[in-house]
Order: structure tokens, then C-alpha cells, then sequence
């Protein structure tokens, strides 16, 4: 499976280090946690000996490096990835989308059920969330916040030097982000 991940040139530094990485499950933040877990319970449940990781997120094709500098900011580089078959899980990108914000993937319509301030959302909407593993999910969907979504999200455990096939390094200008990095 050919993948592409967009990643700050010091991850890039570092799996040339250490030849095999995994993501830090500190940089992640608190307000993902739930989606992020039940994904990582899926992961464990359909990739062999996968652990309790979070995964790497790539994308199931190439991502425009032109849109991508106006998003982030410093040195990027974009990694080309020739993933082993039973390694990585794809779905499309506005099913995750949806499950991230704590919405159904039901085809009917909304949810009522008022889940702010919640710890976790109600059971029918999580219930709903196994439809991302659906074959028959359609690749496109149009979403209010974010428009017309087409794509494919790859997910994978571990990131391996092994797999990379080509990088691309660019640097993101988006100047608004510029306090993250010092």
C-alpha cells in the first residue's frame, strides 16, 4: 500500500536514527482521547500484533505540498511509504473526521442526544463508529465544516525506514502557527 505522511523534519531525523519509530502518546492532546482509543482498540482488534500504540496517520494518496506549507510551519518533509500488507487499516477521511468530532456514521440523520460537556459520547453513536471498517463506505462526503472531503486516511503502528520510499522536505509558512515552535 503506498501511503504519503507529512511529518516536522525532526521525526524524518529521527527514524533515520533509529531505523523504526513509534509516535509519542505524549504529543497527543487530551480532547482526543476517547476517538483516539477506541481506534487504537479497532487497531488491536484487525492488525496483528499491534500493541496499544497510537498509530501514524498517512494519507491514501499524495498530498499536494502547495496546500500543505499554508497549514503548518518550519521545515516538513512529506514521507512516501510502501506499507507491508497486514500492517495498516485505510477508511475515508470524513468518516474519521466525523468520529473525531463525536458524530454518528449513521446514514440517517443526526443524533439529538446533547453530549457537551460529556466524557464520552452516547453508546448509539459509538455503536455507529464500527461502520468505518464498511467496505461499501463511500470514499466522498460532503461535510458542512470542511467541504467536499474525498480521500482515504492510512493508519499504521509503526513507522519504518525500511518502508519509505521518497521523501520531500518543504517548509511550512502558515506564520500564525509560528509560537508552537519557539
Amino acid at each position: 500500500m503506498r501511503a504519503w505522511t507529512i511529518q516536522p523534519l525532526g521525526v524524518w531525523e529521527r527514524l533515520q536514527r533509529e531505523g523504526a519509530i513509534y509516535v509519542d502518546p505524549t504529543q497527543r492532546r487530551a480532547e482526543t482521547s476517547f476517538a483516539l482509543g477506541w481506534l487504537i482498540e479497532k487497531l488491536q482488534a484487525r492488525i496483528p500484533r499491534y500493541g496499544a500504540r497510537p498509530p501514524w496517520w498517512a494519507y491514501g494518496r499524495k498530498p499536494d505540498l502547495r496546500t500543505f506549507r499554508h497549514r503548518l510551519f518550519g521545515p516538513q518533509v512529506r514521507i512516501e511509504l510502501e506499507l507491508p500488507r497486514d500492517t495498516y487499516l485505510i477508511f475515508p477521511s470524513w468518516a474519521w473526521h466525523r468520529i473525531f468530532t463525536w458524530q454518528s456514521l449513521t446514514s440517517g440523520p443526526p443524533e439529538e442526544e446533547d453530549s457537551e460537556g460529556a466524557v464520552e459520547p452516547p453508546r448509539v453513536i459509538v455503536d455507529s463508529w464500527n461502520k468505518l471498517f464498511d467496505v461499501d463506505l463511500p470514499a466522498g462526503a460532503n461535510d458542512v465544516v470542511l467541504g467536499d472531503i474525498r480521500g482515504y486516511e492510512v493508519v499504521f503502528e509503526r513507522l519504518d525506514l525500511k518502508n519509505v520510499v521518497r521523501i520531500t522536505t518543504f517548509y511550512g509558512n502558515n506564520s500564525q502557527l509560528r509560537h508552537l515552535f519557539g
